[in-house]
């Protein structure tokens, strides 16, 4: 995106602060509000301004969150790995809605956890949907990134596993476990009711895998073990409920005593639970540093404790069916190994020696992760 729109972008959404600044906060005139741009970042999908909205000693601090697949952006100028085909466990959403679908997502969410009263969970208010295209203008939360307190708690820095952080690994798993009963939104799906639905992508994975140089670190009884796993483990018609599709550390902040706030979600599937689950573990268990390091930079103890703090959260007292998120576990890296092998194909120049550094040394890690998983599943 070029200067010069940029510009008319940021013009645009301090004249709409500026005007709307009274209607958000109730603690700020419209006719003496300053609006200041504090940072602008480009995302994988999206532009993300932060504005600074000020009256006298009155100050609040928003977001506003822009797709790329605007009219001002031509499509052309954003080249990802997913203009590449690959096997994928559900289809990407339409960039065009994906703000709207956002927007309604965090609103339900906002309603219904404001609404429990909860001290273990914090909301982000929504203020603003603006079209052409769905822009989302939000409060921004105060507290800080989950991923900041997970990445001190690595084995040169002993003694860091701190109660926050196993708070917020206990209370997200609960905020999931409430979440996955919400309301869909109107634009909401289902996918995935059924274990052959699954059964299908996941042969179509292993075959991807095999044939982009997985067969140089799976067994060859890889591919029969794994289905034979799918098919012994997953119950014919499948526990579903909503979906975040993104919860990871990286979409949850941290604030005291483990109150735990989460975004970046658009509400469009109803799925399989264990989904979640094993989504949330692999982005602690199997994070790009611990990938690089070979698995040495976080000790197993430490990742074991968070786990068990995480399934304990969102499961209480009842029985936790480990092979199924293990089983999912393994889907969602055999997904992570299609997007690295696509991403260096589709990349360029440095980010090419980058993403073959990624490749070369990220694929037998999670090679070695899901042939573990794997066996953990069959004892």
């Amino acid at each position: 995106m070029d200067v010069d729109r940029l510009r008319t972008q940021e013009h645009r959404f301090s004249d709409h602060l500026r005007k709307n600044a009274n209607r958000y906060f109730d603690d700020i005139s419209e006719n003496s509000v300053s609006v200041y741009l504090v940072h602008r970042a480009e995302r994988h999908n999206s532009q993300l301004y932060e504005f600074r909205l000020t009256d006298r000693d009155t100050s609040h601090s928003v977001f506003v969150k822009v797709p790329f697949a605007s009219a001002s952006v031509d499509p052309g100028e954003v080249t990802t790995y997913s203009n590449w085909d690959r096997p994928r466990l559900f289809p990407k959403t339409d960039p065009h809605l994906k703000g709207l679908f956002e927007y309604r997502s965090l609103q339900a969410i906002h309603d219904h956890f404001a609404q429990l009263g909860d001290p273990r969970f914090g909301t982000i208010r929504v203020l603003d949907l603006l079209e052409n295209p769905y822009t989302i203008i939000m409060e921004k939360g105060r507290d800080p990134g989950f991923r900041n307190f997970f990445r001190k708690a690595h084995r040169l820095r002993p003694g860091l596993l701190s109660d926050r952080l196993l708070n917020g690994c206990r209370n997200s798993g609960a905020w999931l476990n409430e979440f996955r009963n919400l309301s869909p939104p109107e634009h909401c799906e289902t996918r995935h009711s059924k274990a052959e639905e699954v059964q299908s992508i996941l042969e179509a994975l292993i075959v991807f895998a095999l044939k982009s140089g997985g067969r140089r670190w799976f067994s060859h009884q890889f591919q029969q073990r794994l289905l034979v796993a799918a098919e012994s483990f997953l119950p014919s018609n499948l526990i579903l409920g909503m979906t975040h599709t993104d919860f990871a550390p990286r979409n949850i902040l941290l604030g005291h005593n483990g109150r735990i706030t989460v975004f970046d979600s658009i509400g469009h599937w109803r799925a399989p639970i264990y989904e979640d689950l094993a989504y949330f573990l692999i982005r602690l268990k199997v994070s790009m540093p611990q990938m690089m390091s070979q698995g040495r930079l976080f000790e197993a103890a430490t990742l074991i404790k968070l786990e068990k703090e995480f399934l304990g959260g969102y499961f209480g007292h009842r029985p936790i069916p480990m092979a199924q998120i293990r089983l999912y576990e393994c889907i969602l890296l055999l997904e992570q190994w299609a997007a690295m092998v696509c991403r260096l194909k589709a990349s360029r120049g440095v980010r090419k020696i980058g993403m073959r550094c990624q490749v070369k040394i990220g694929l037998p890690y999670l090679s070695h992760y899901i042939s573990r998983a794997l066996s953990e599943i069959e004892a």
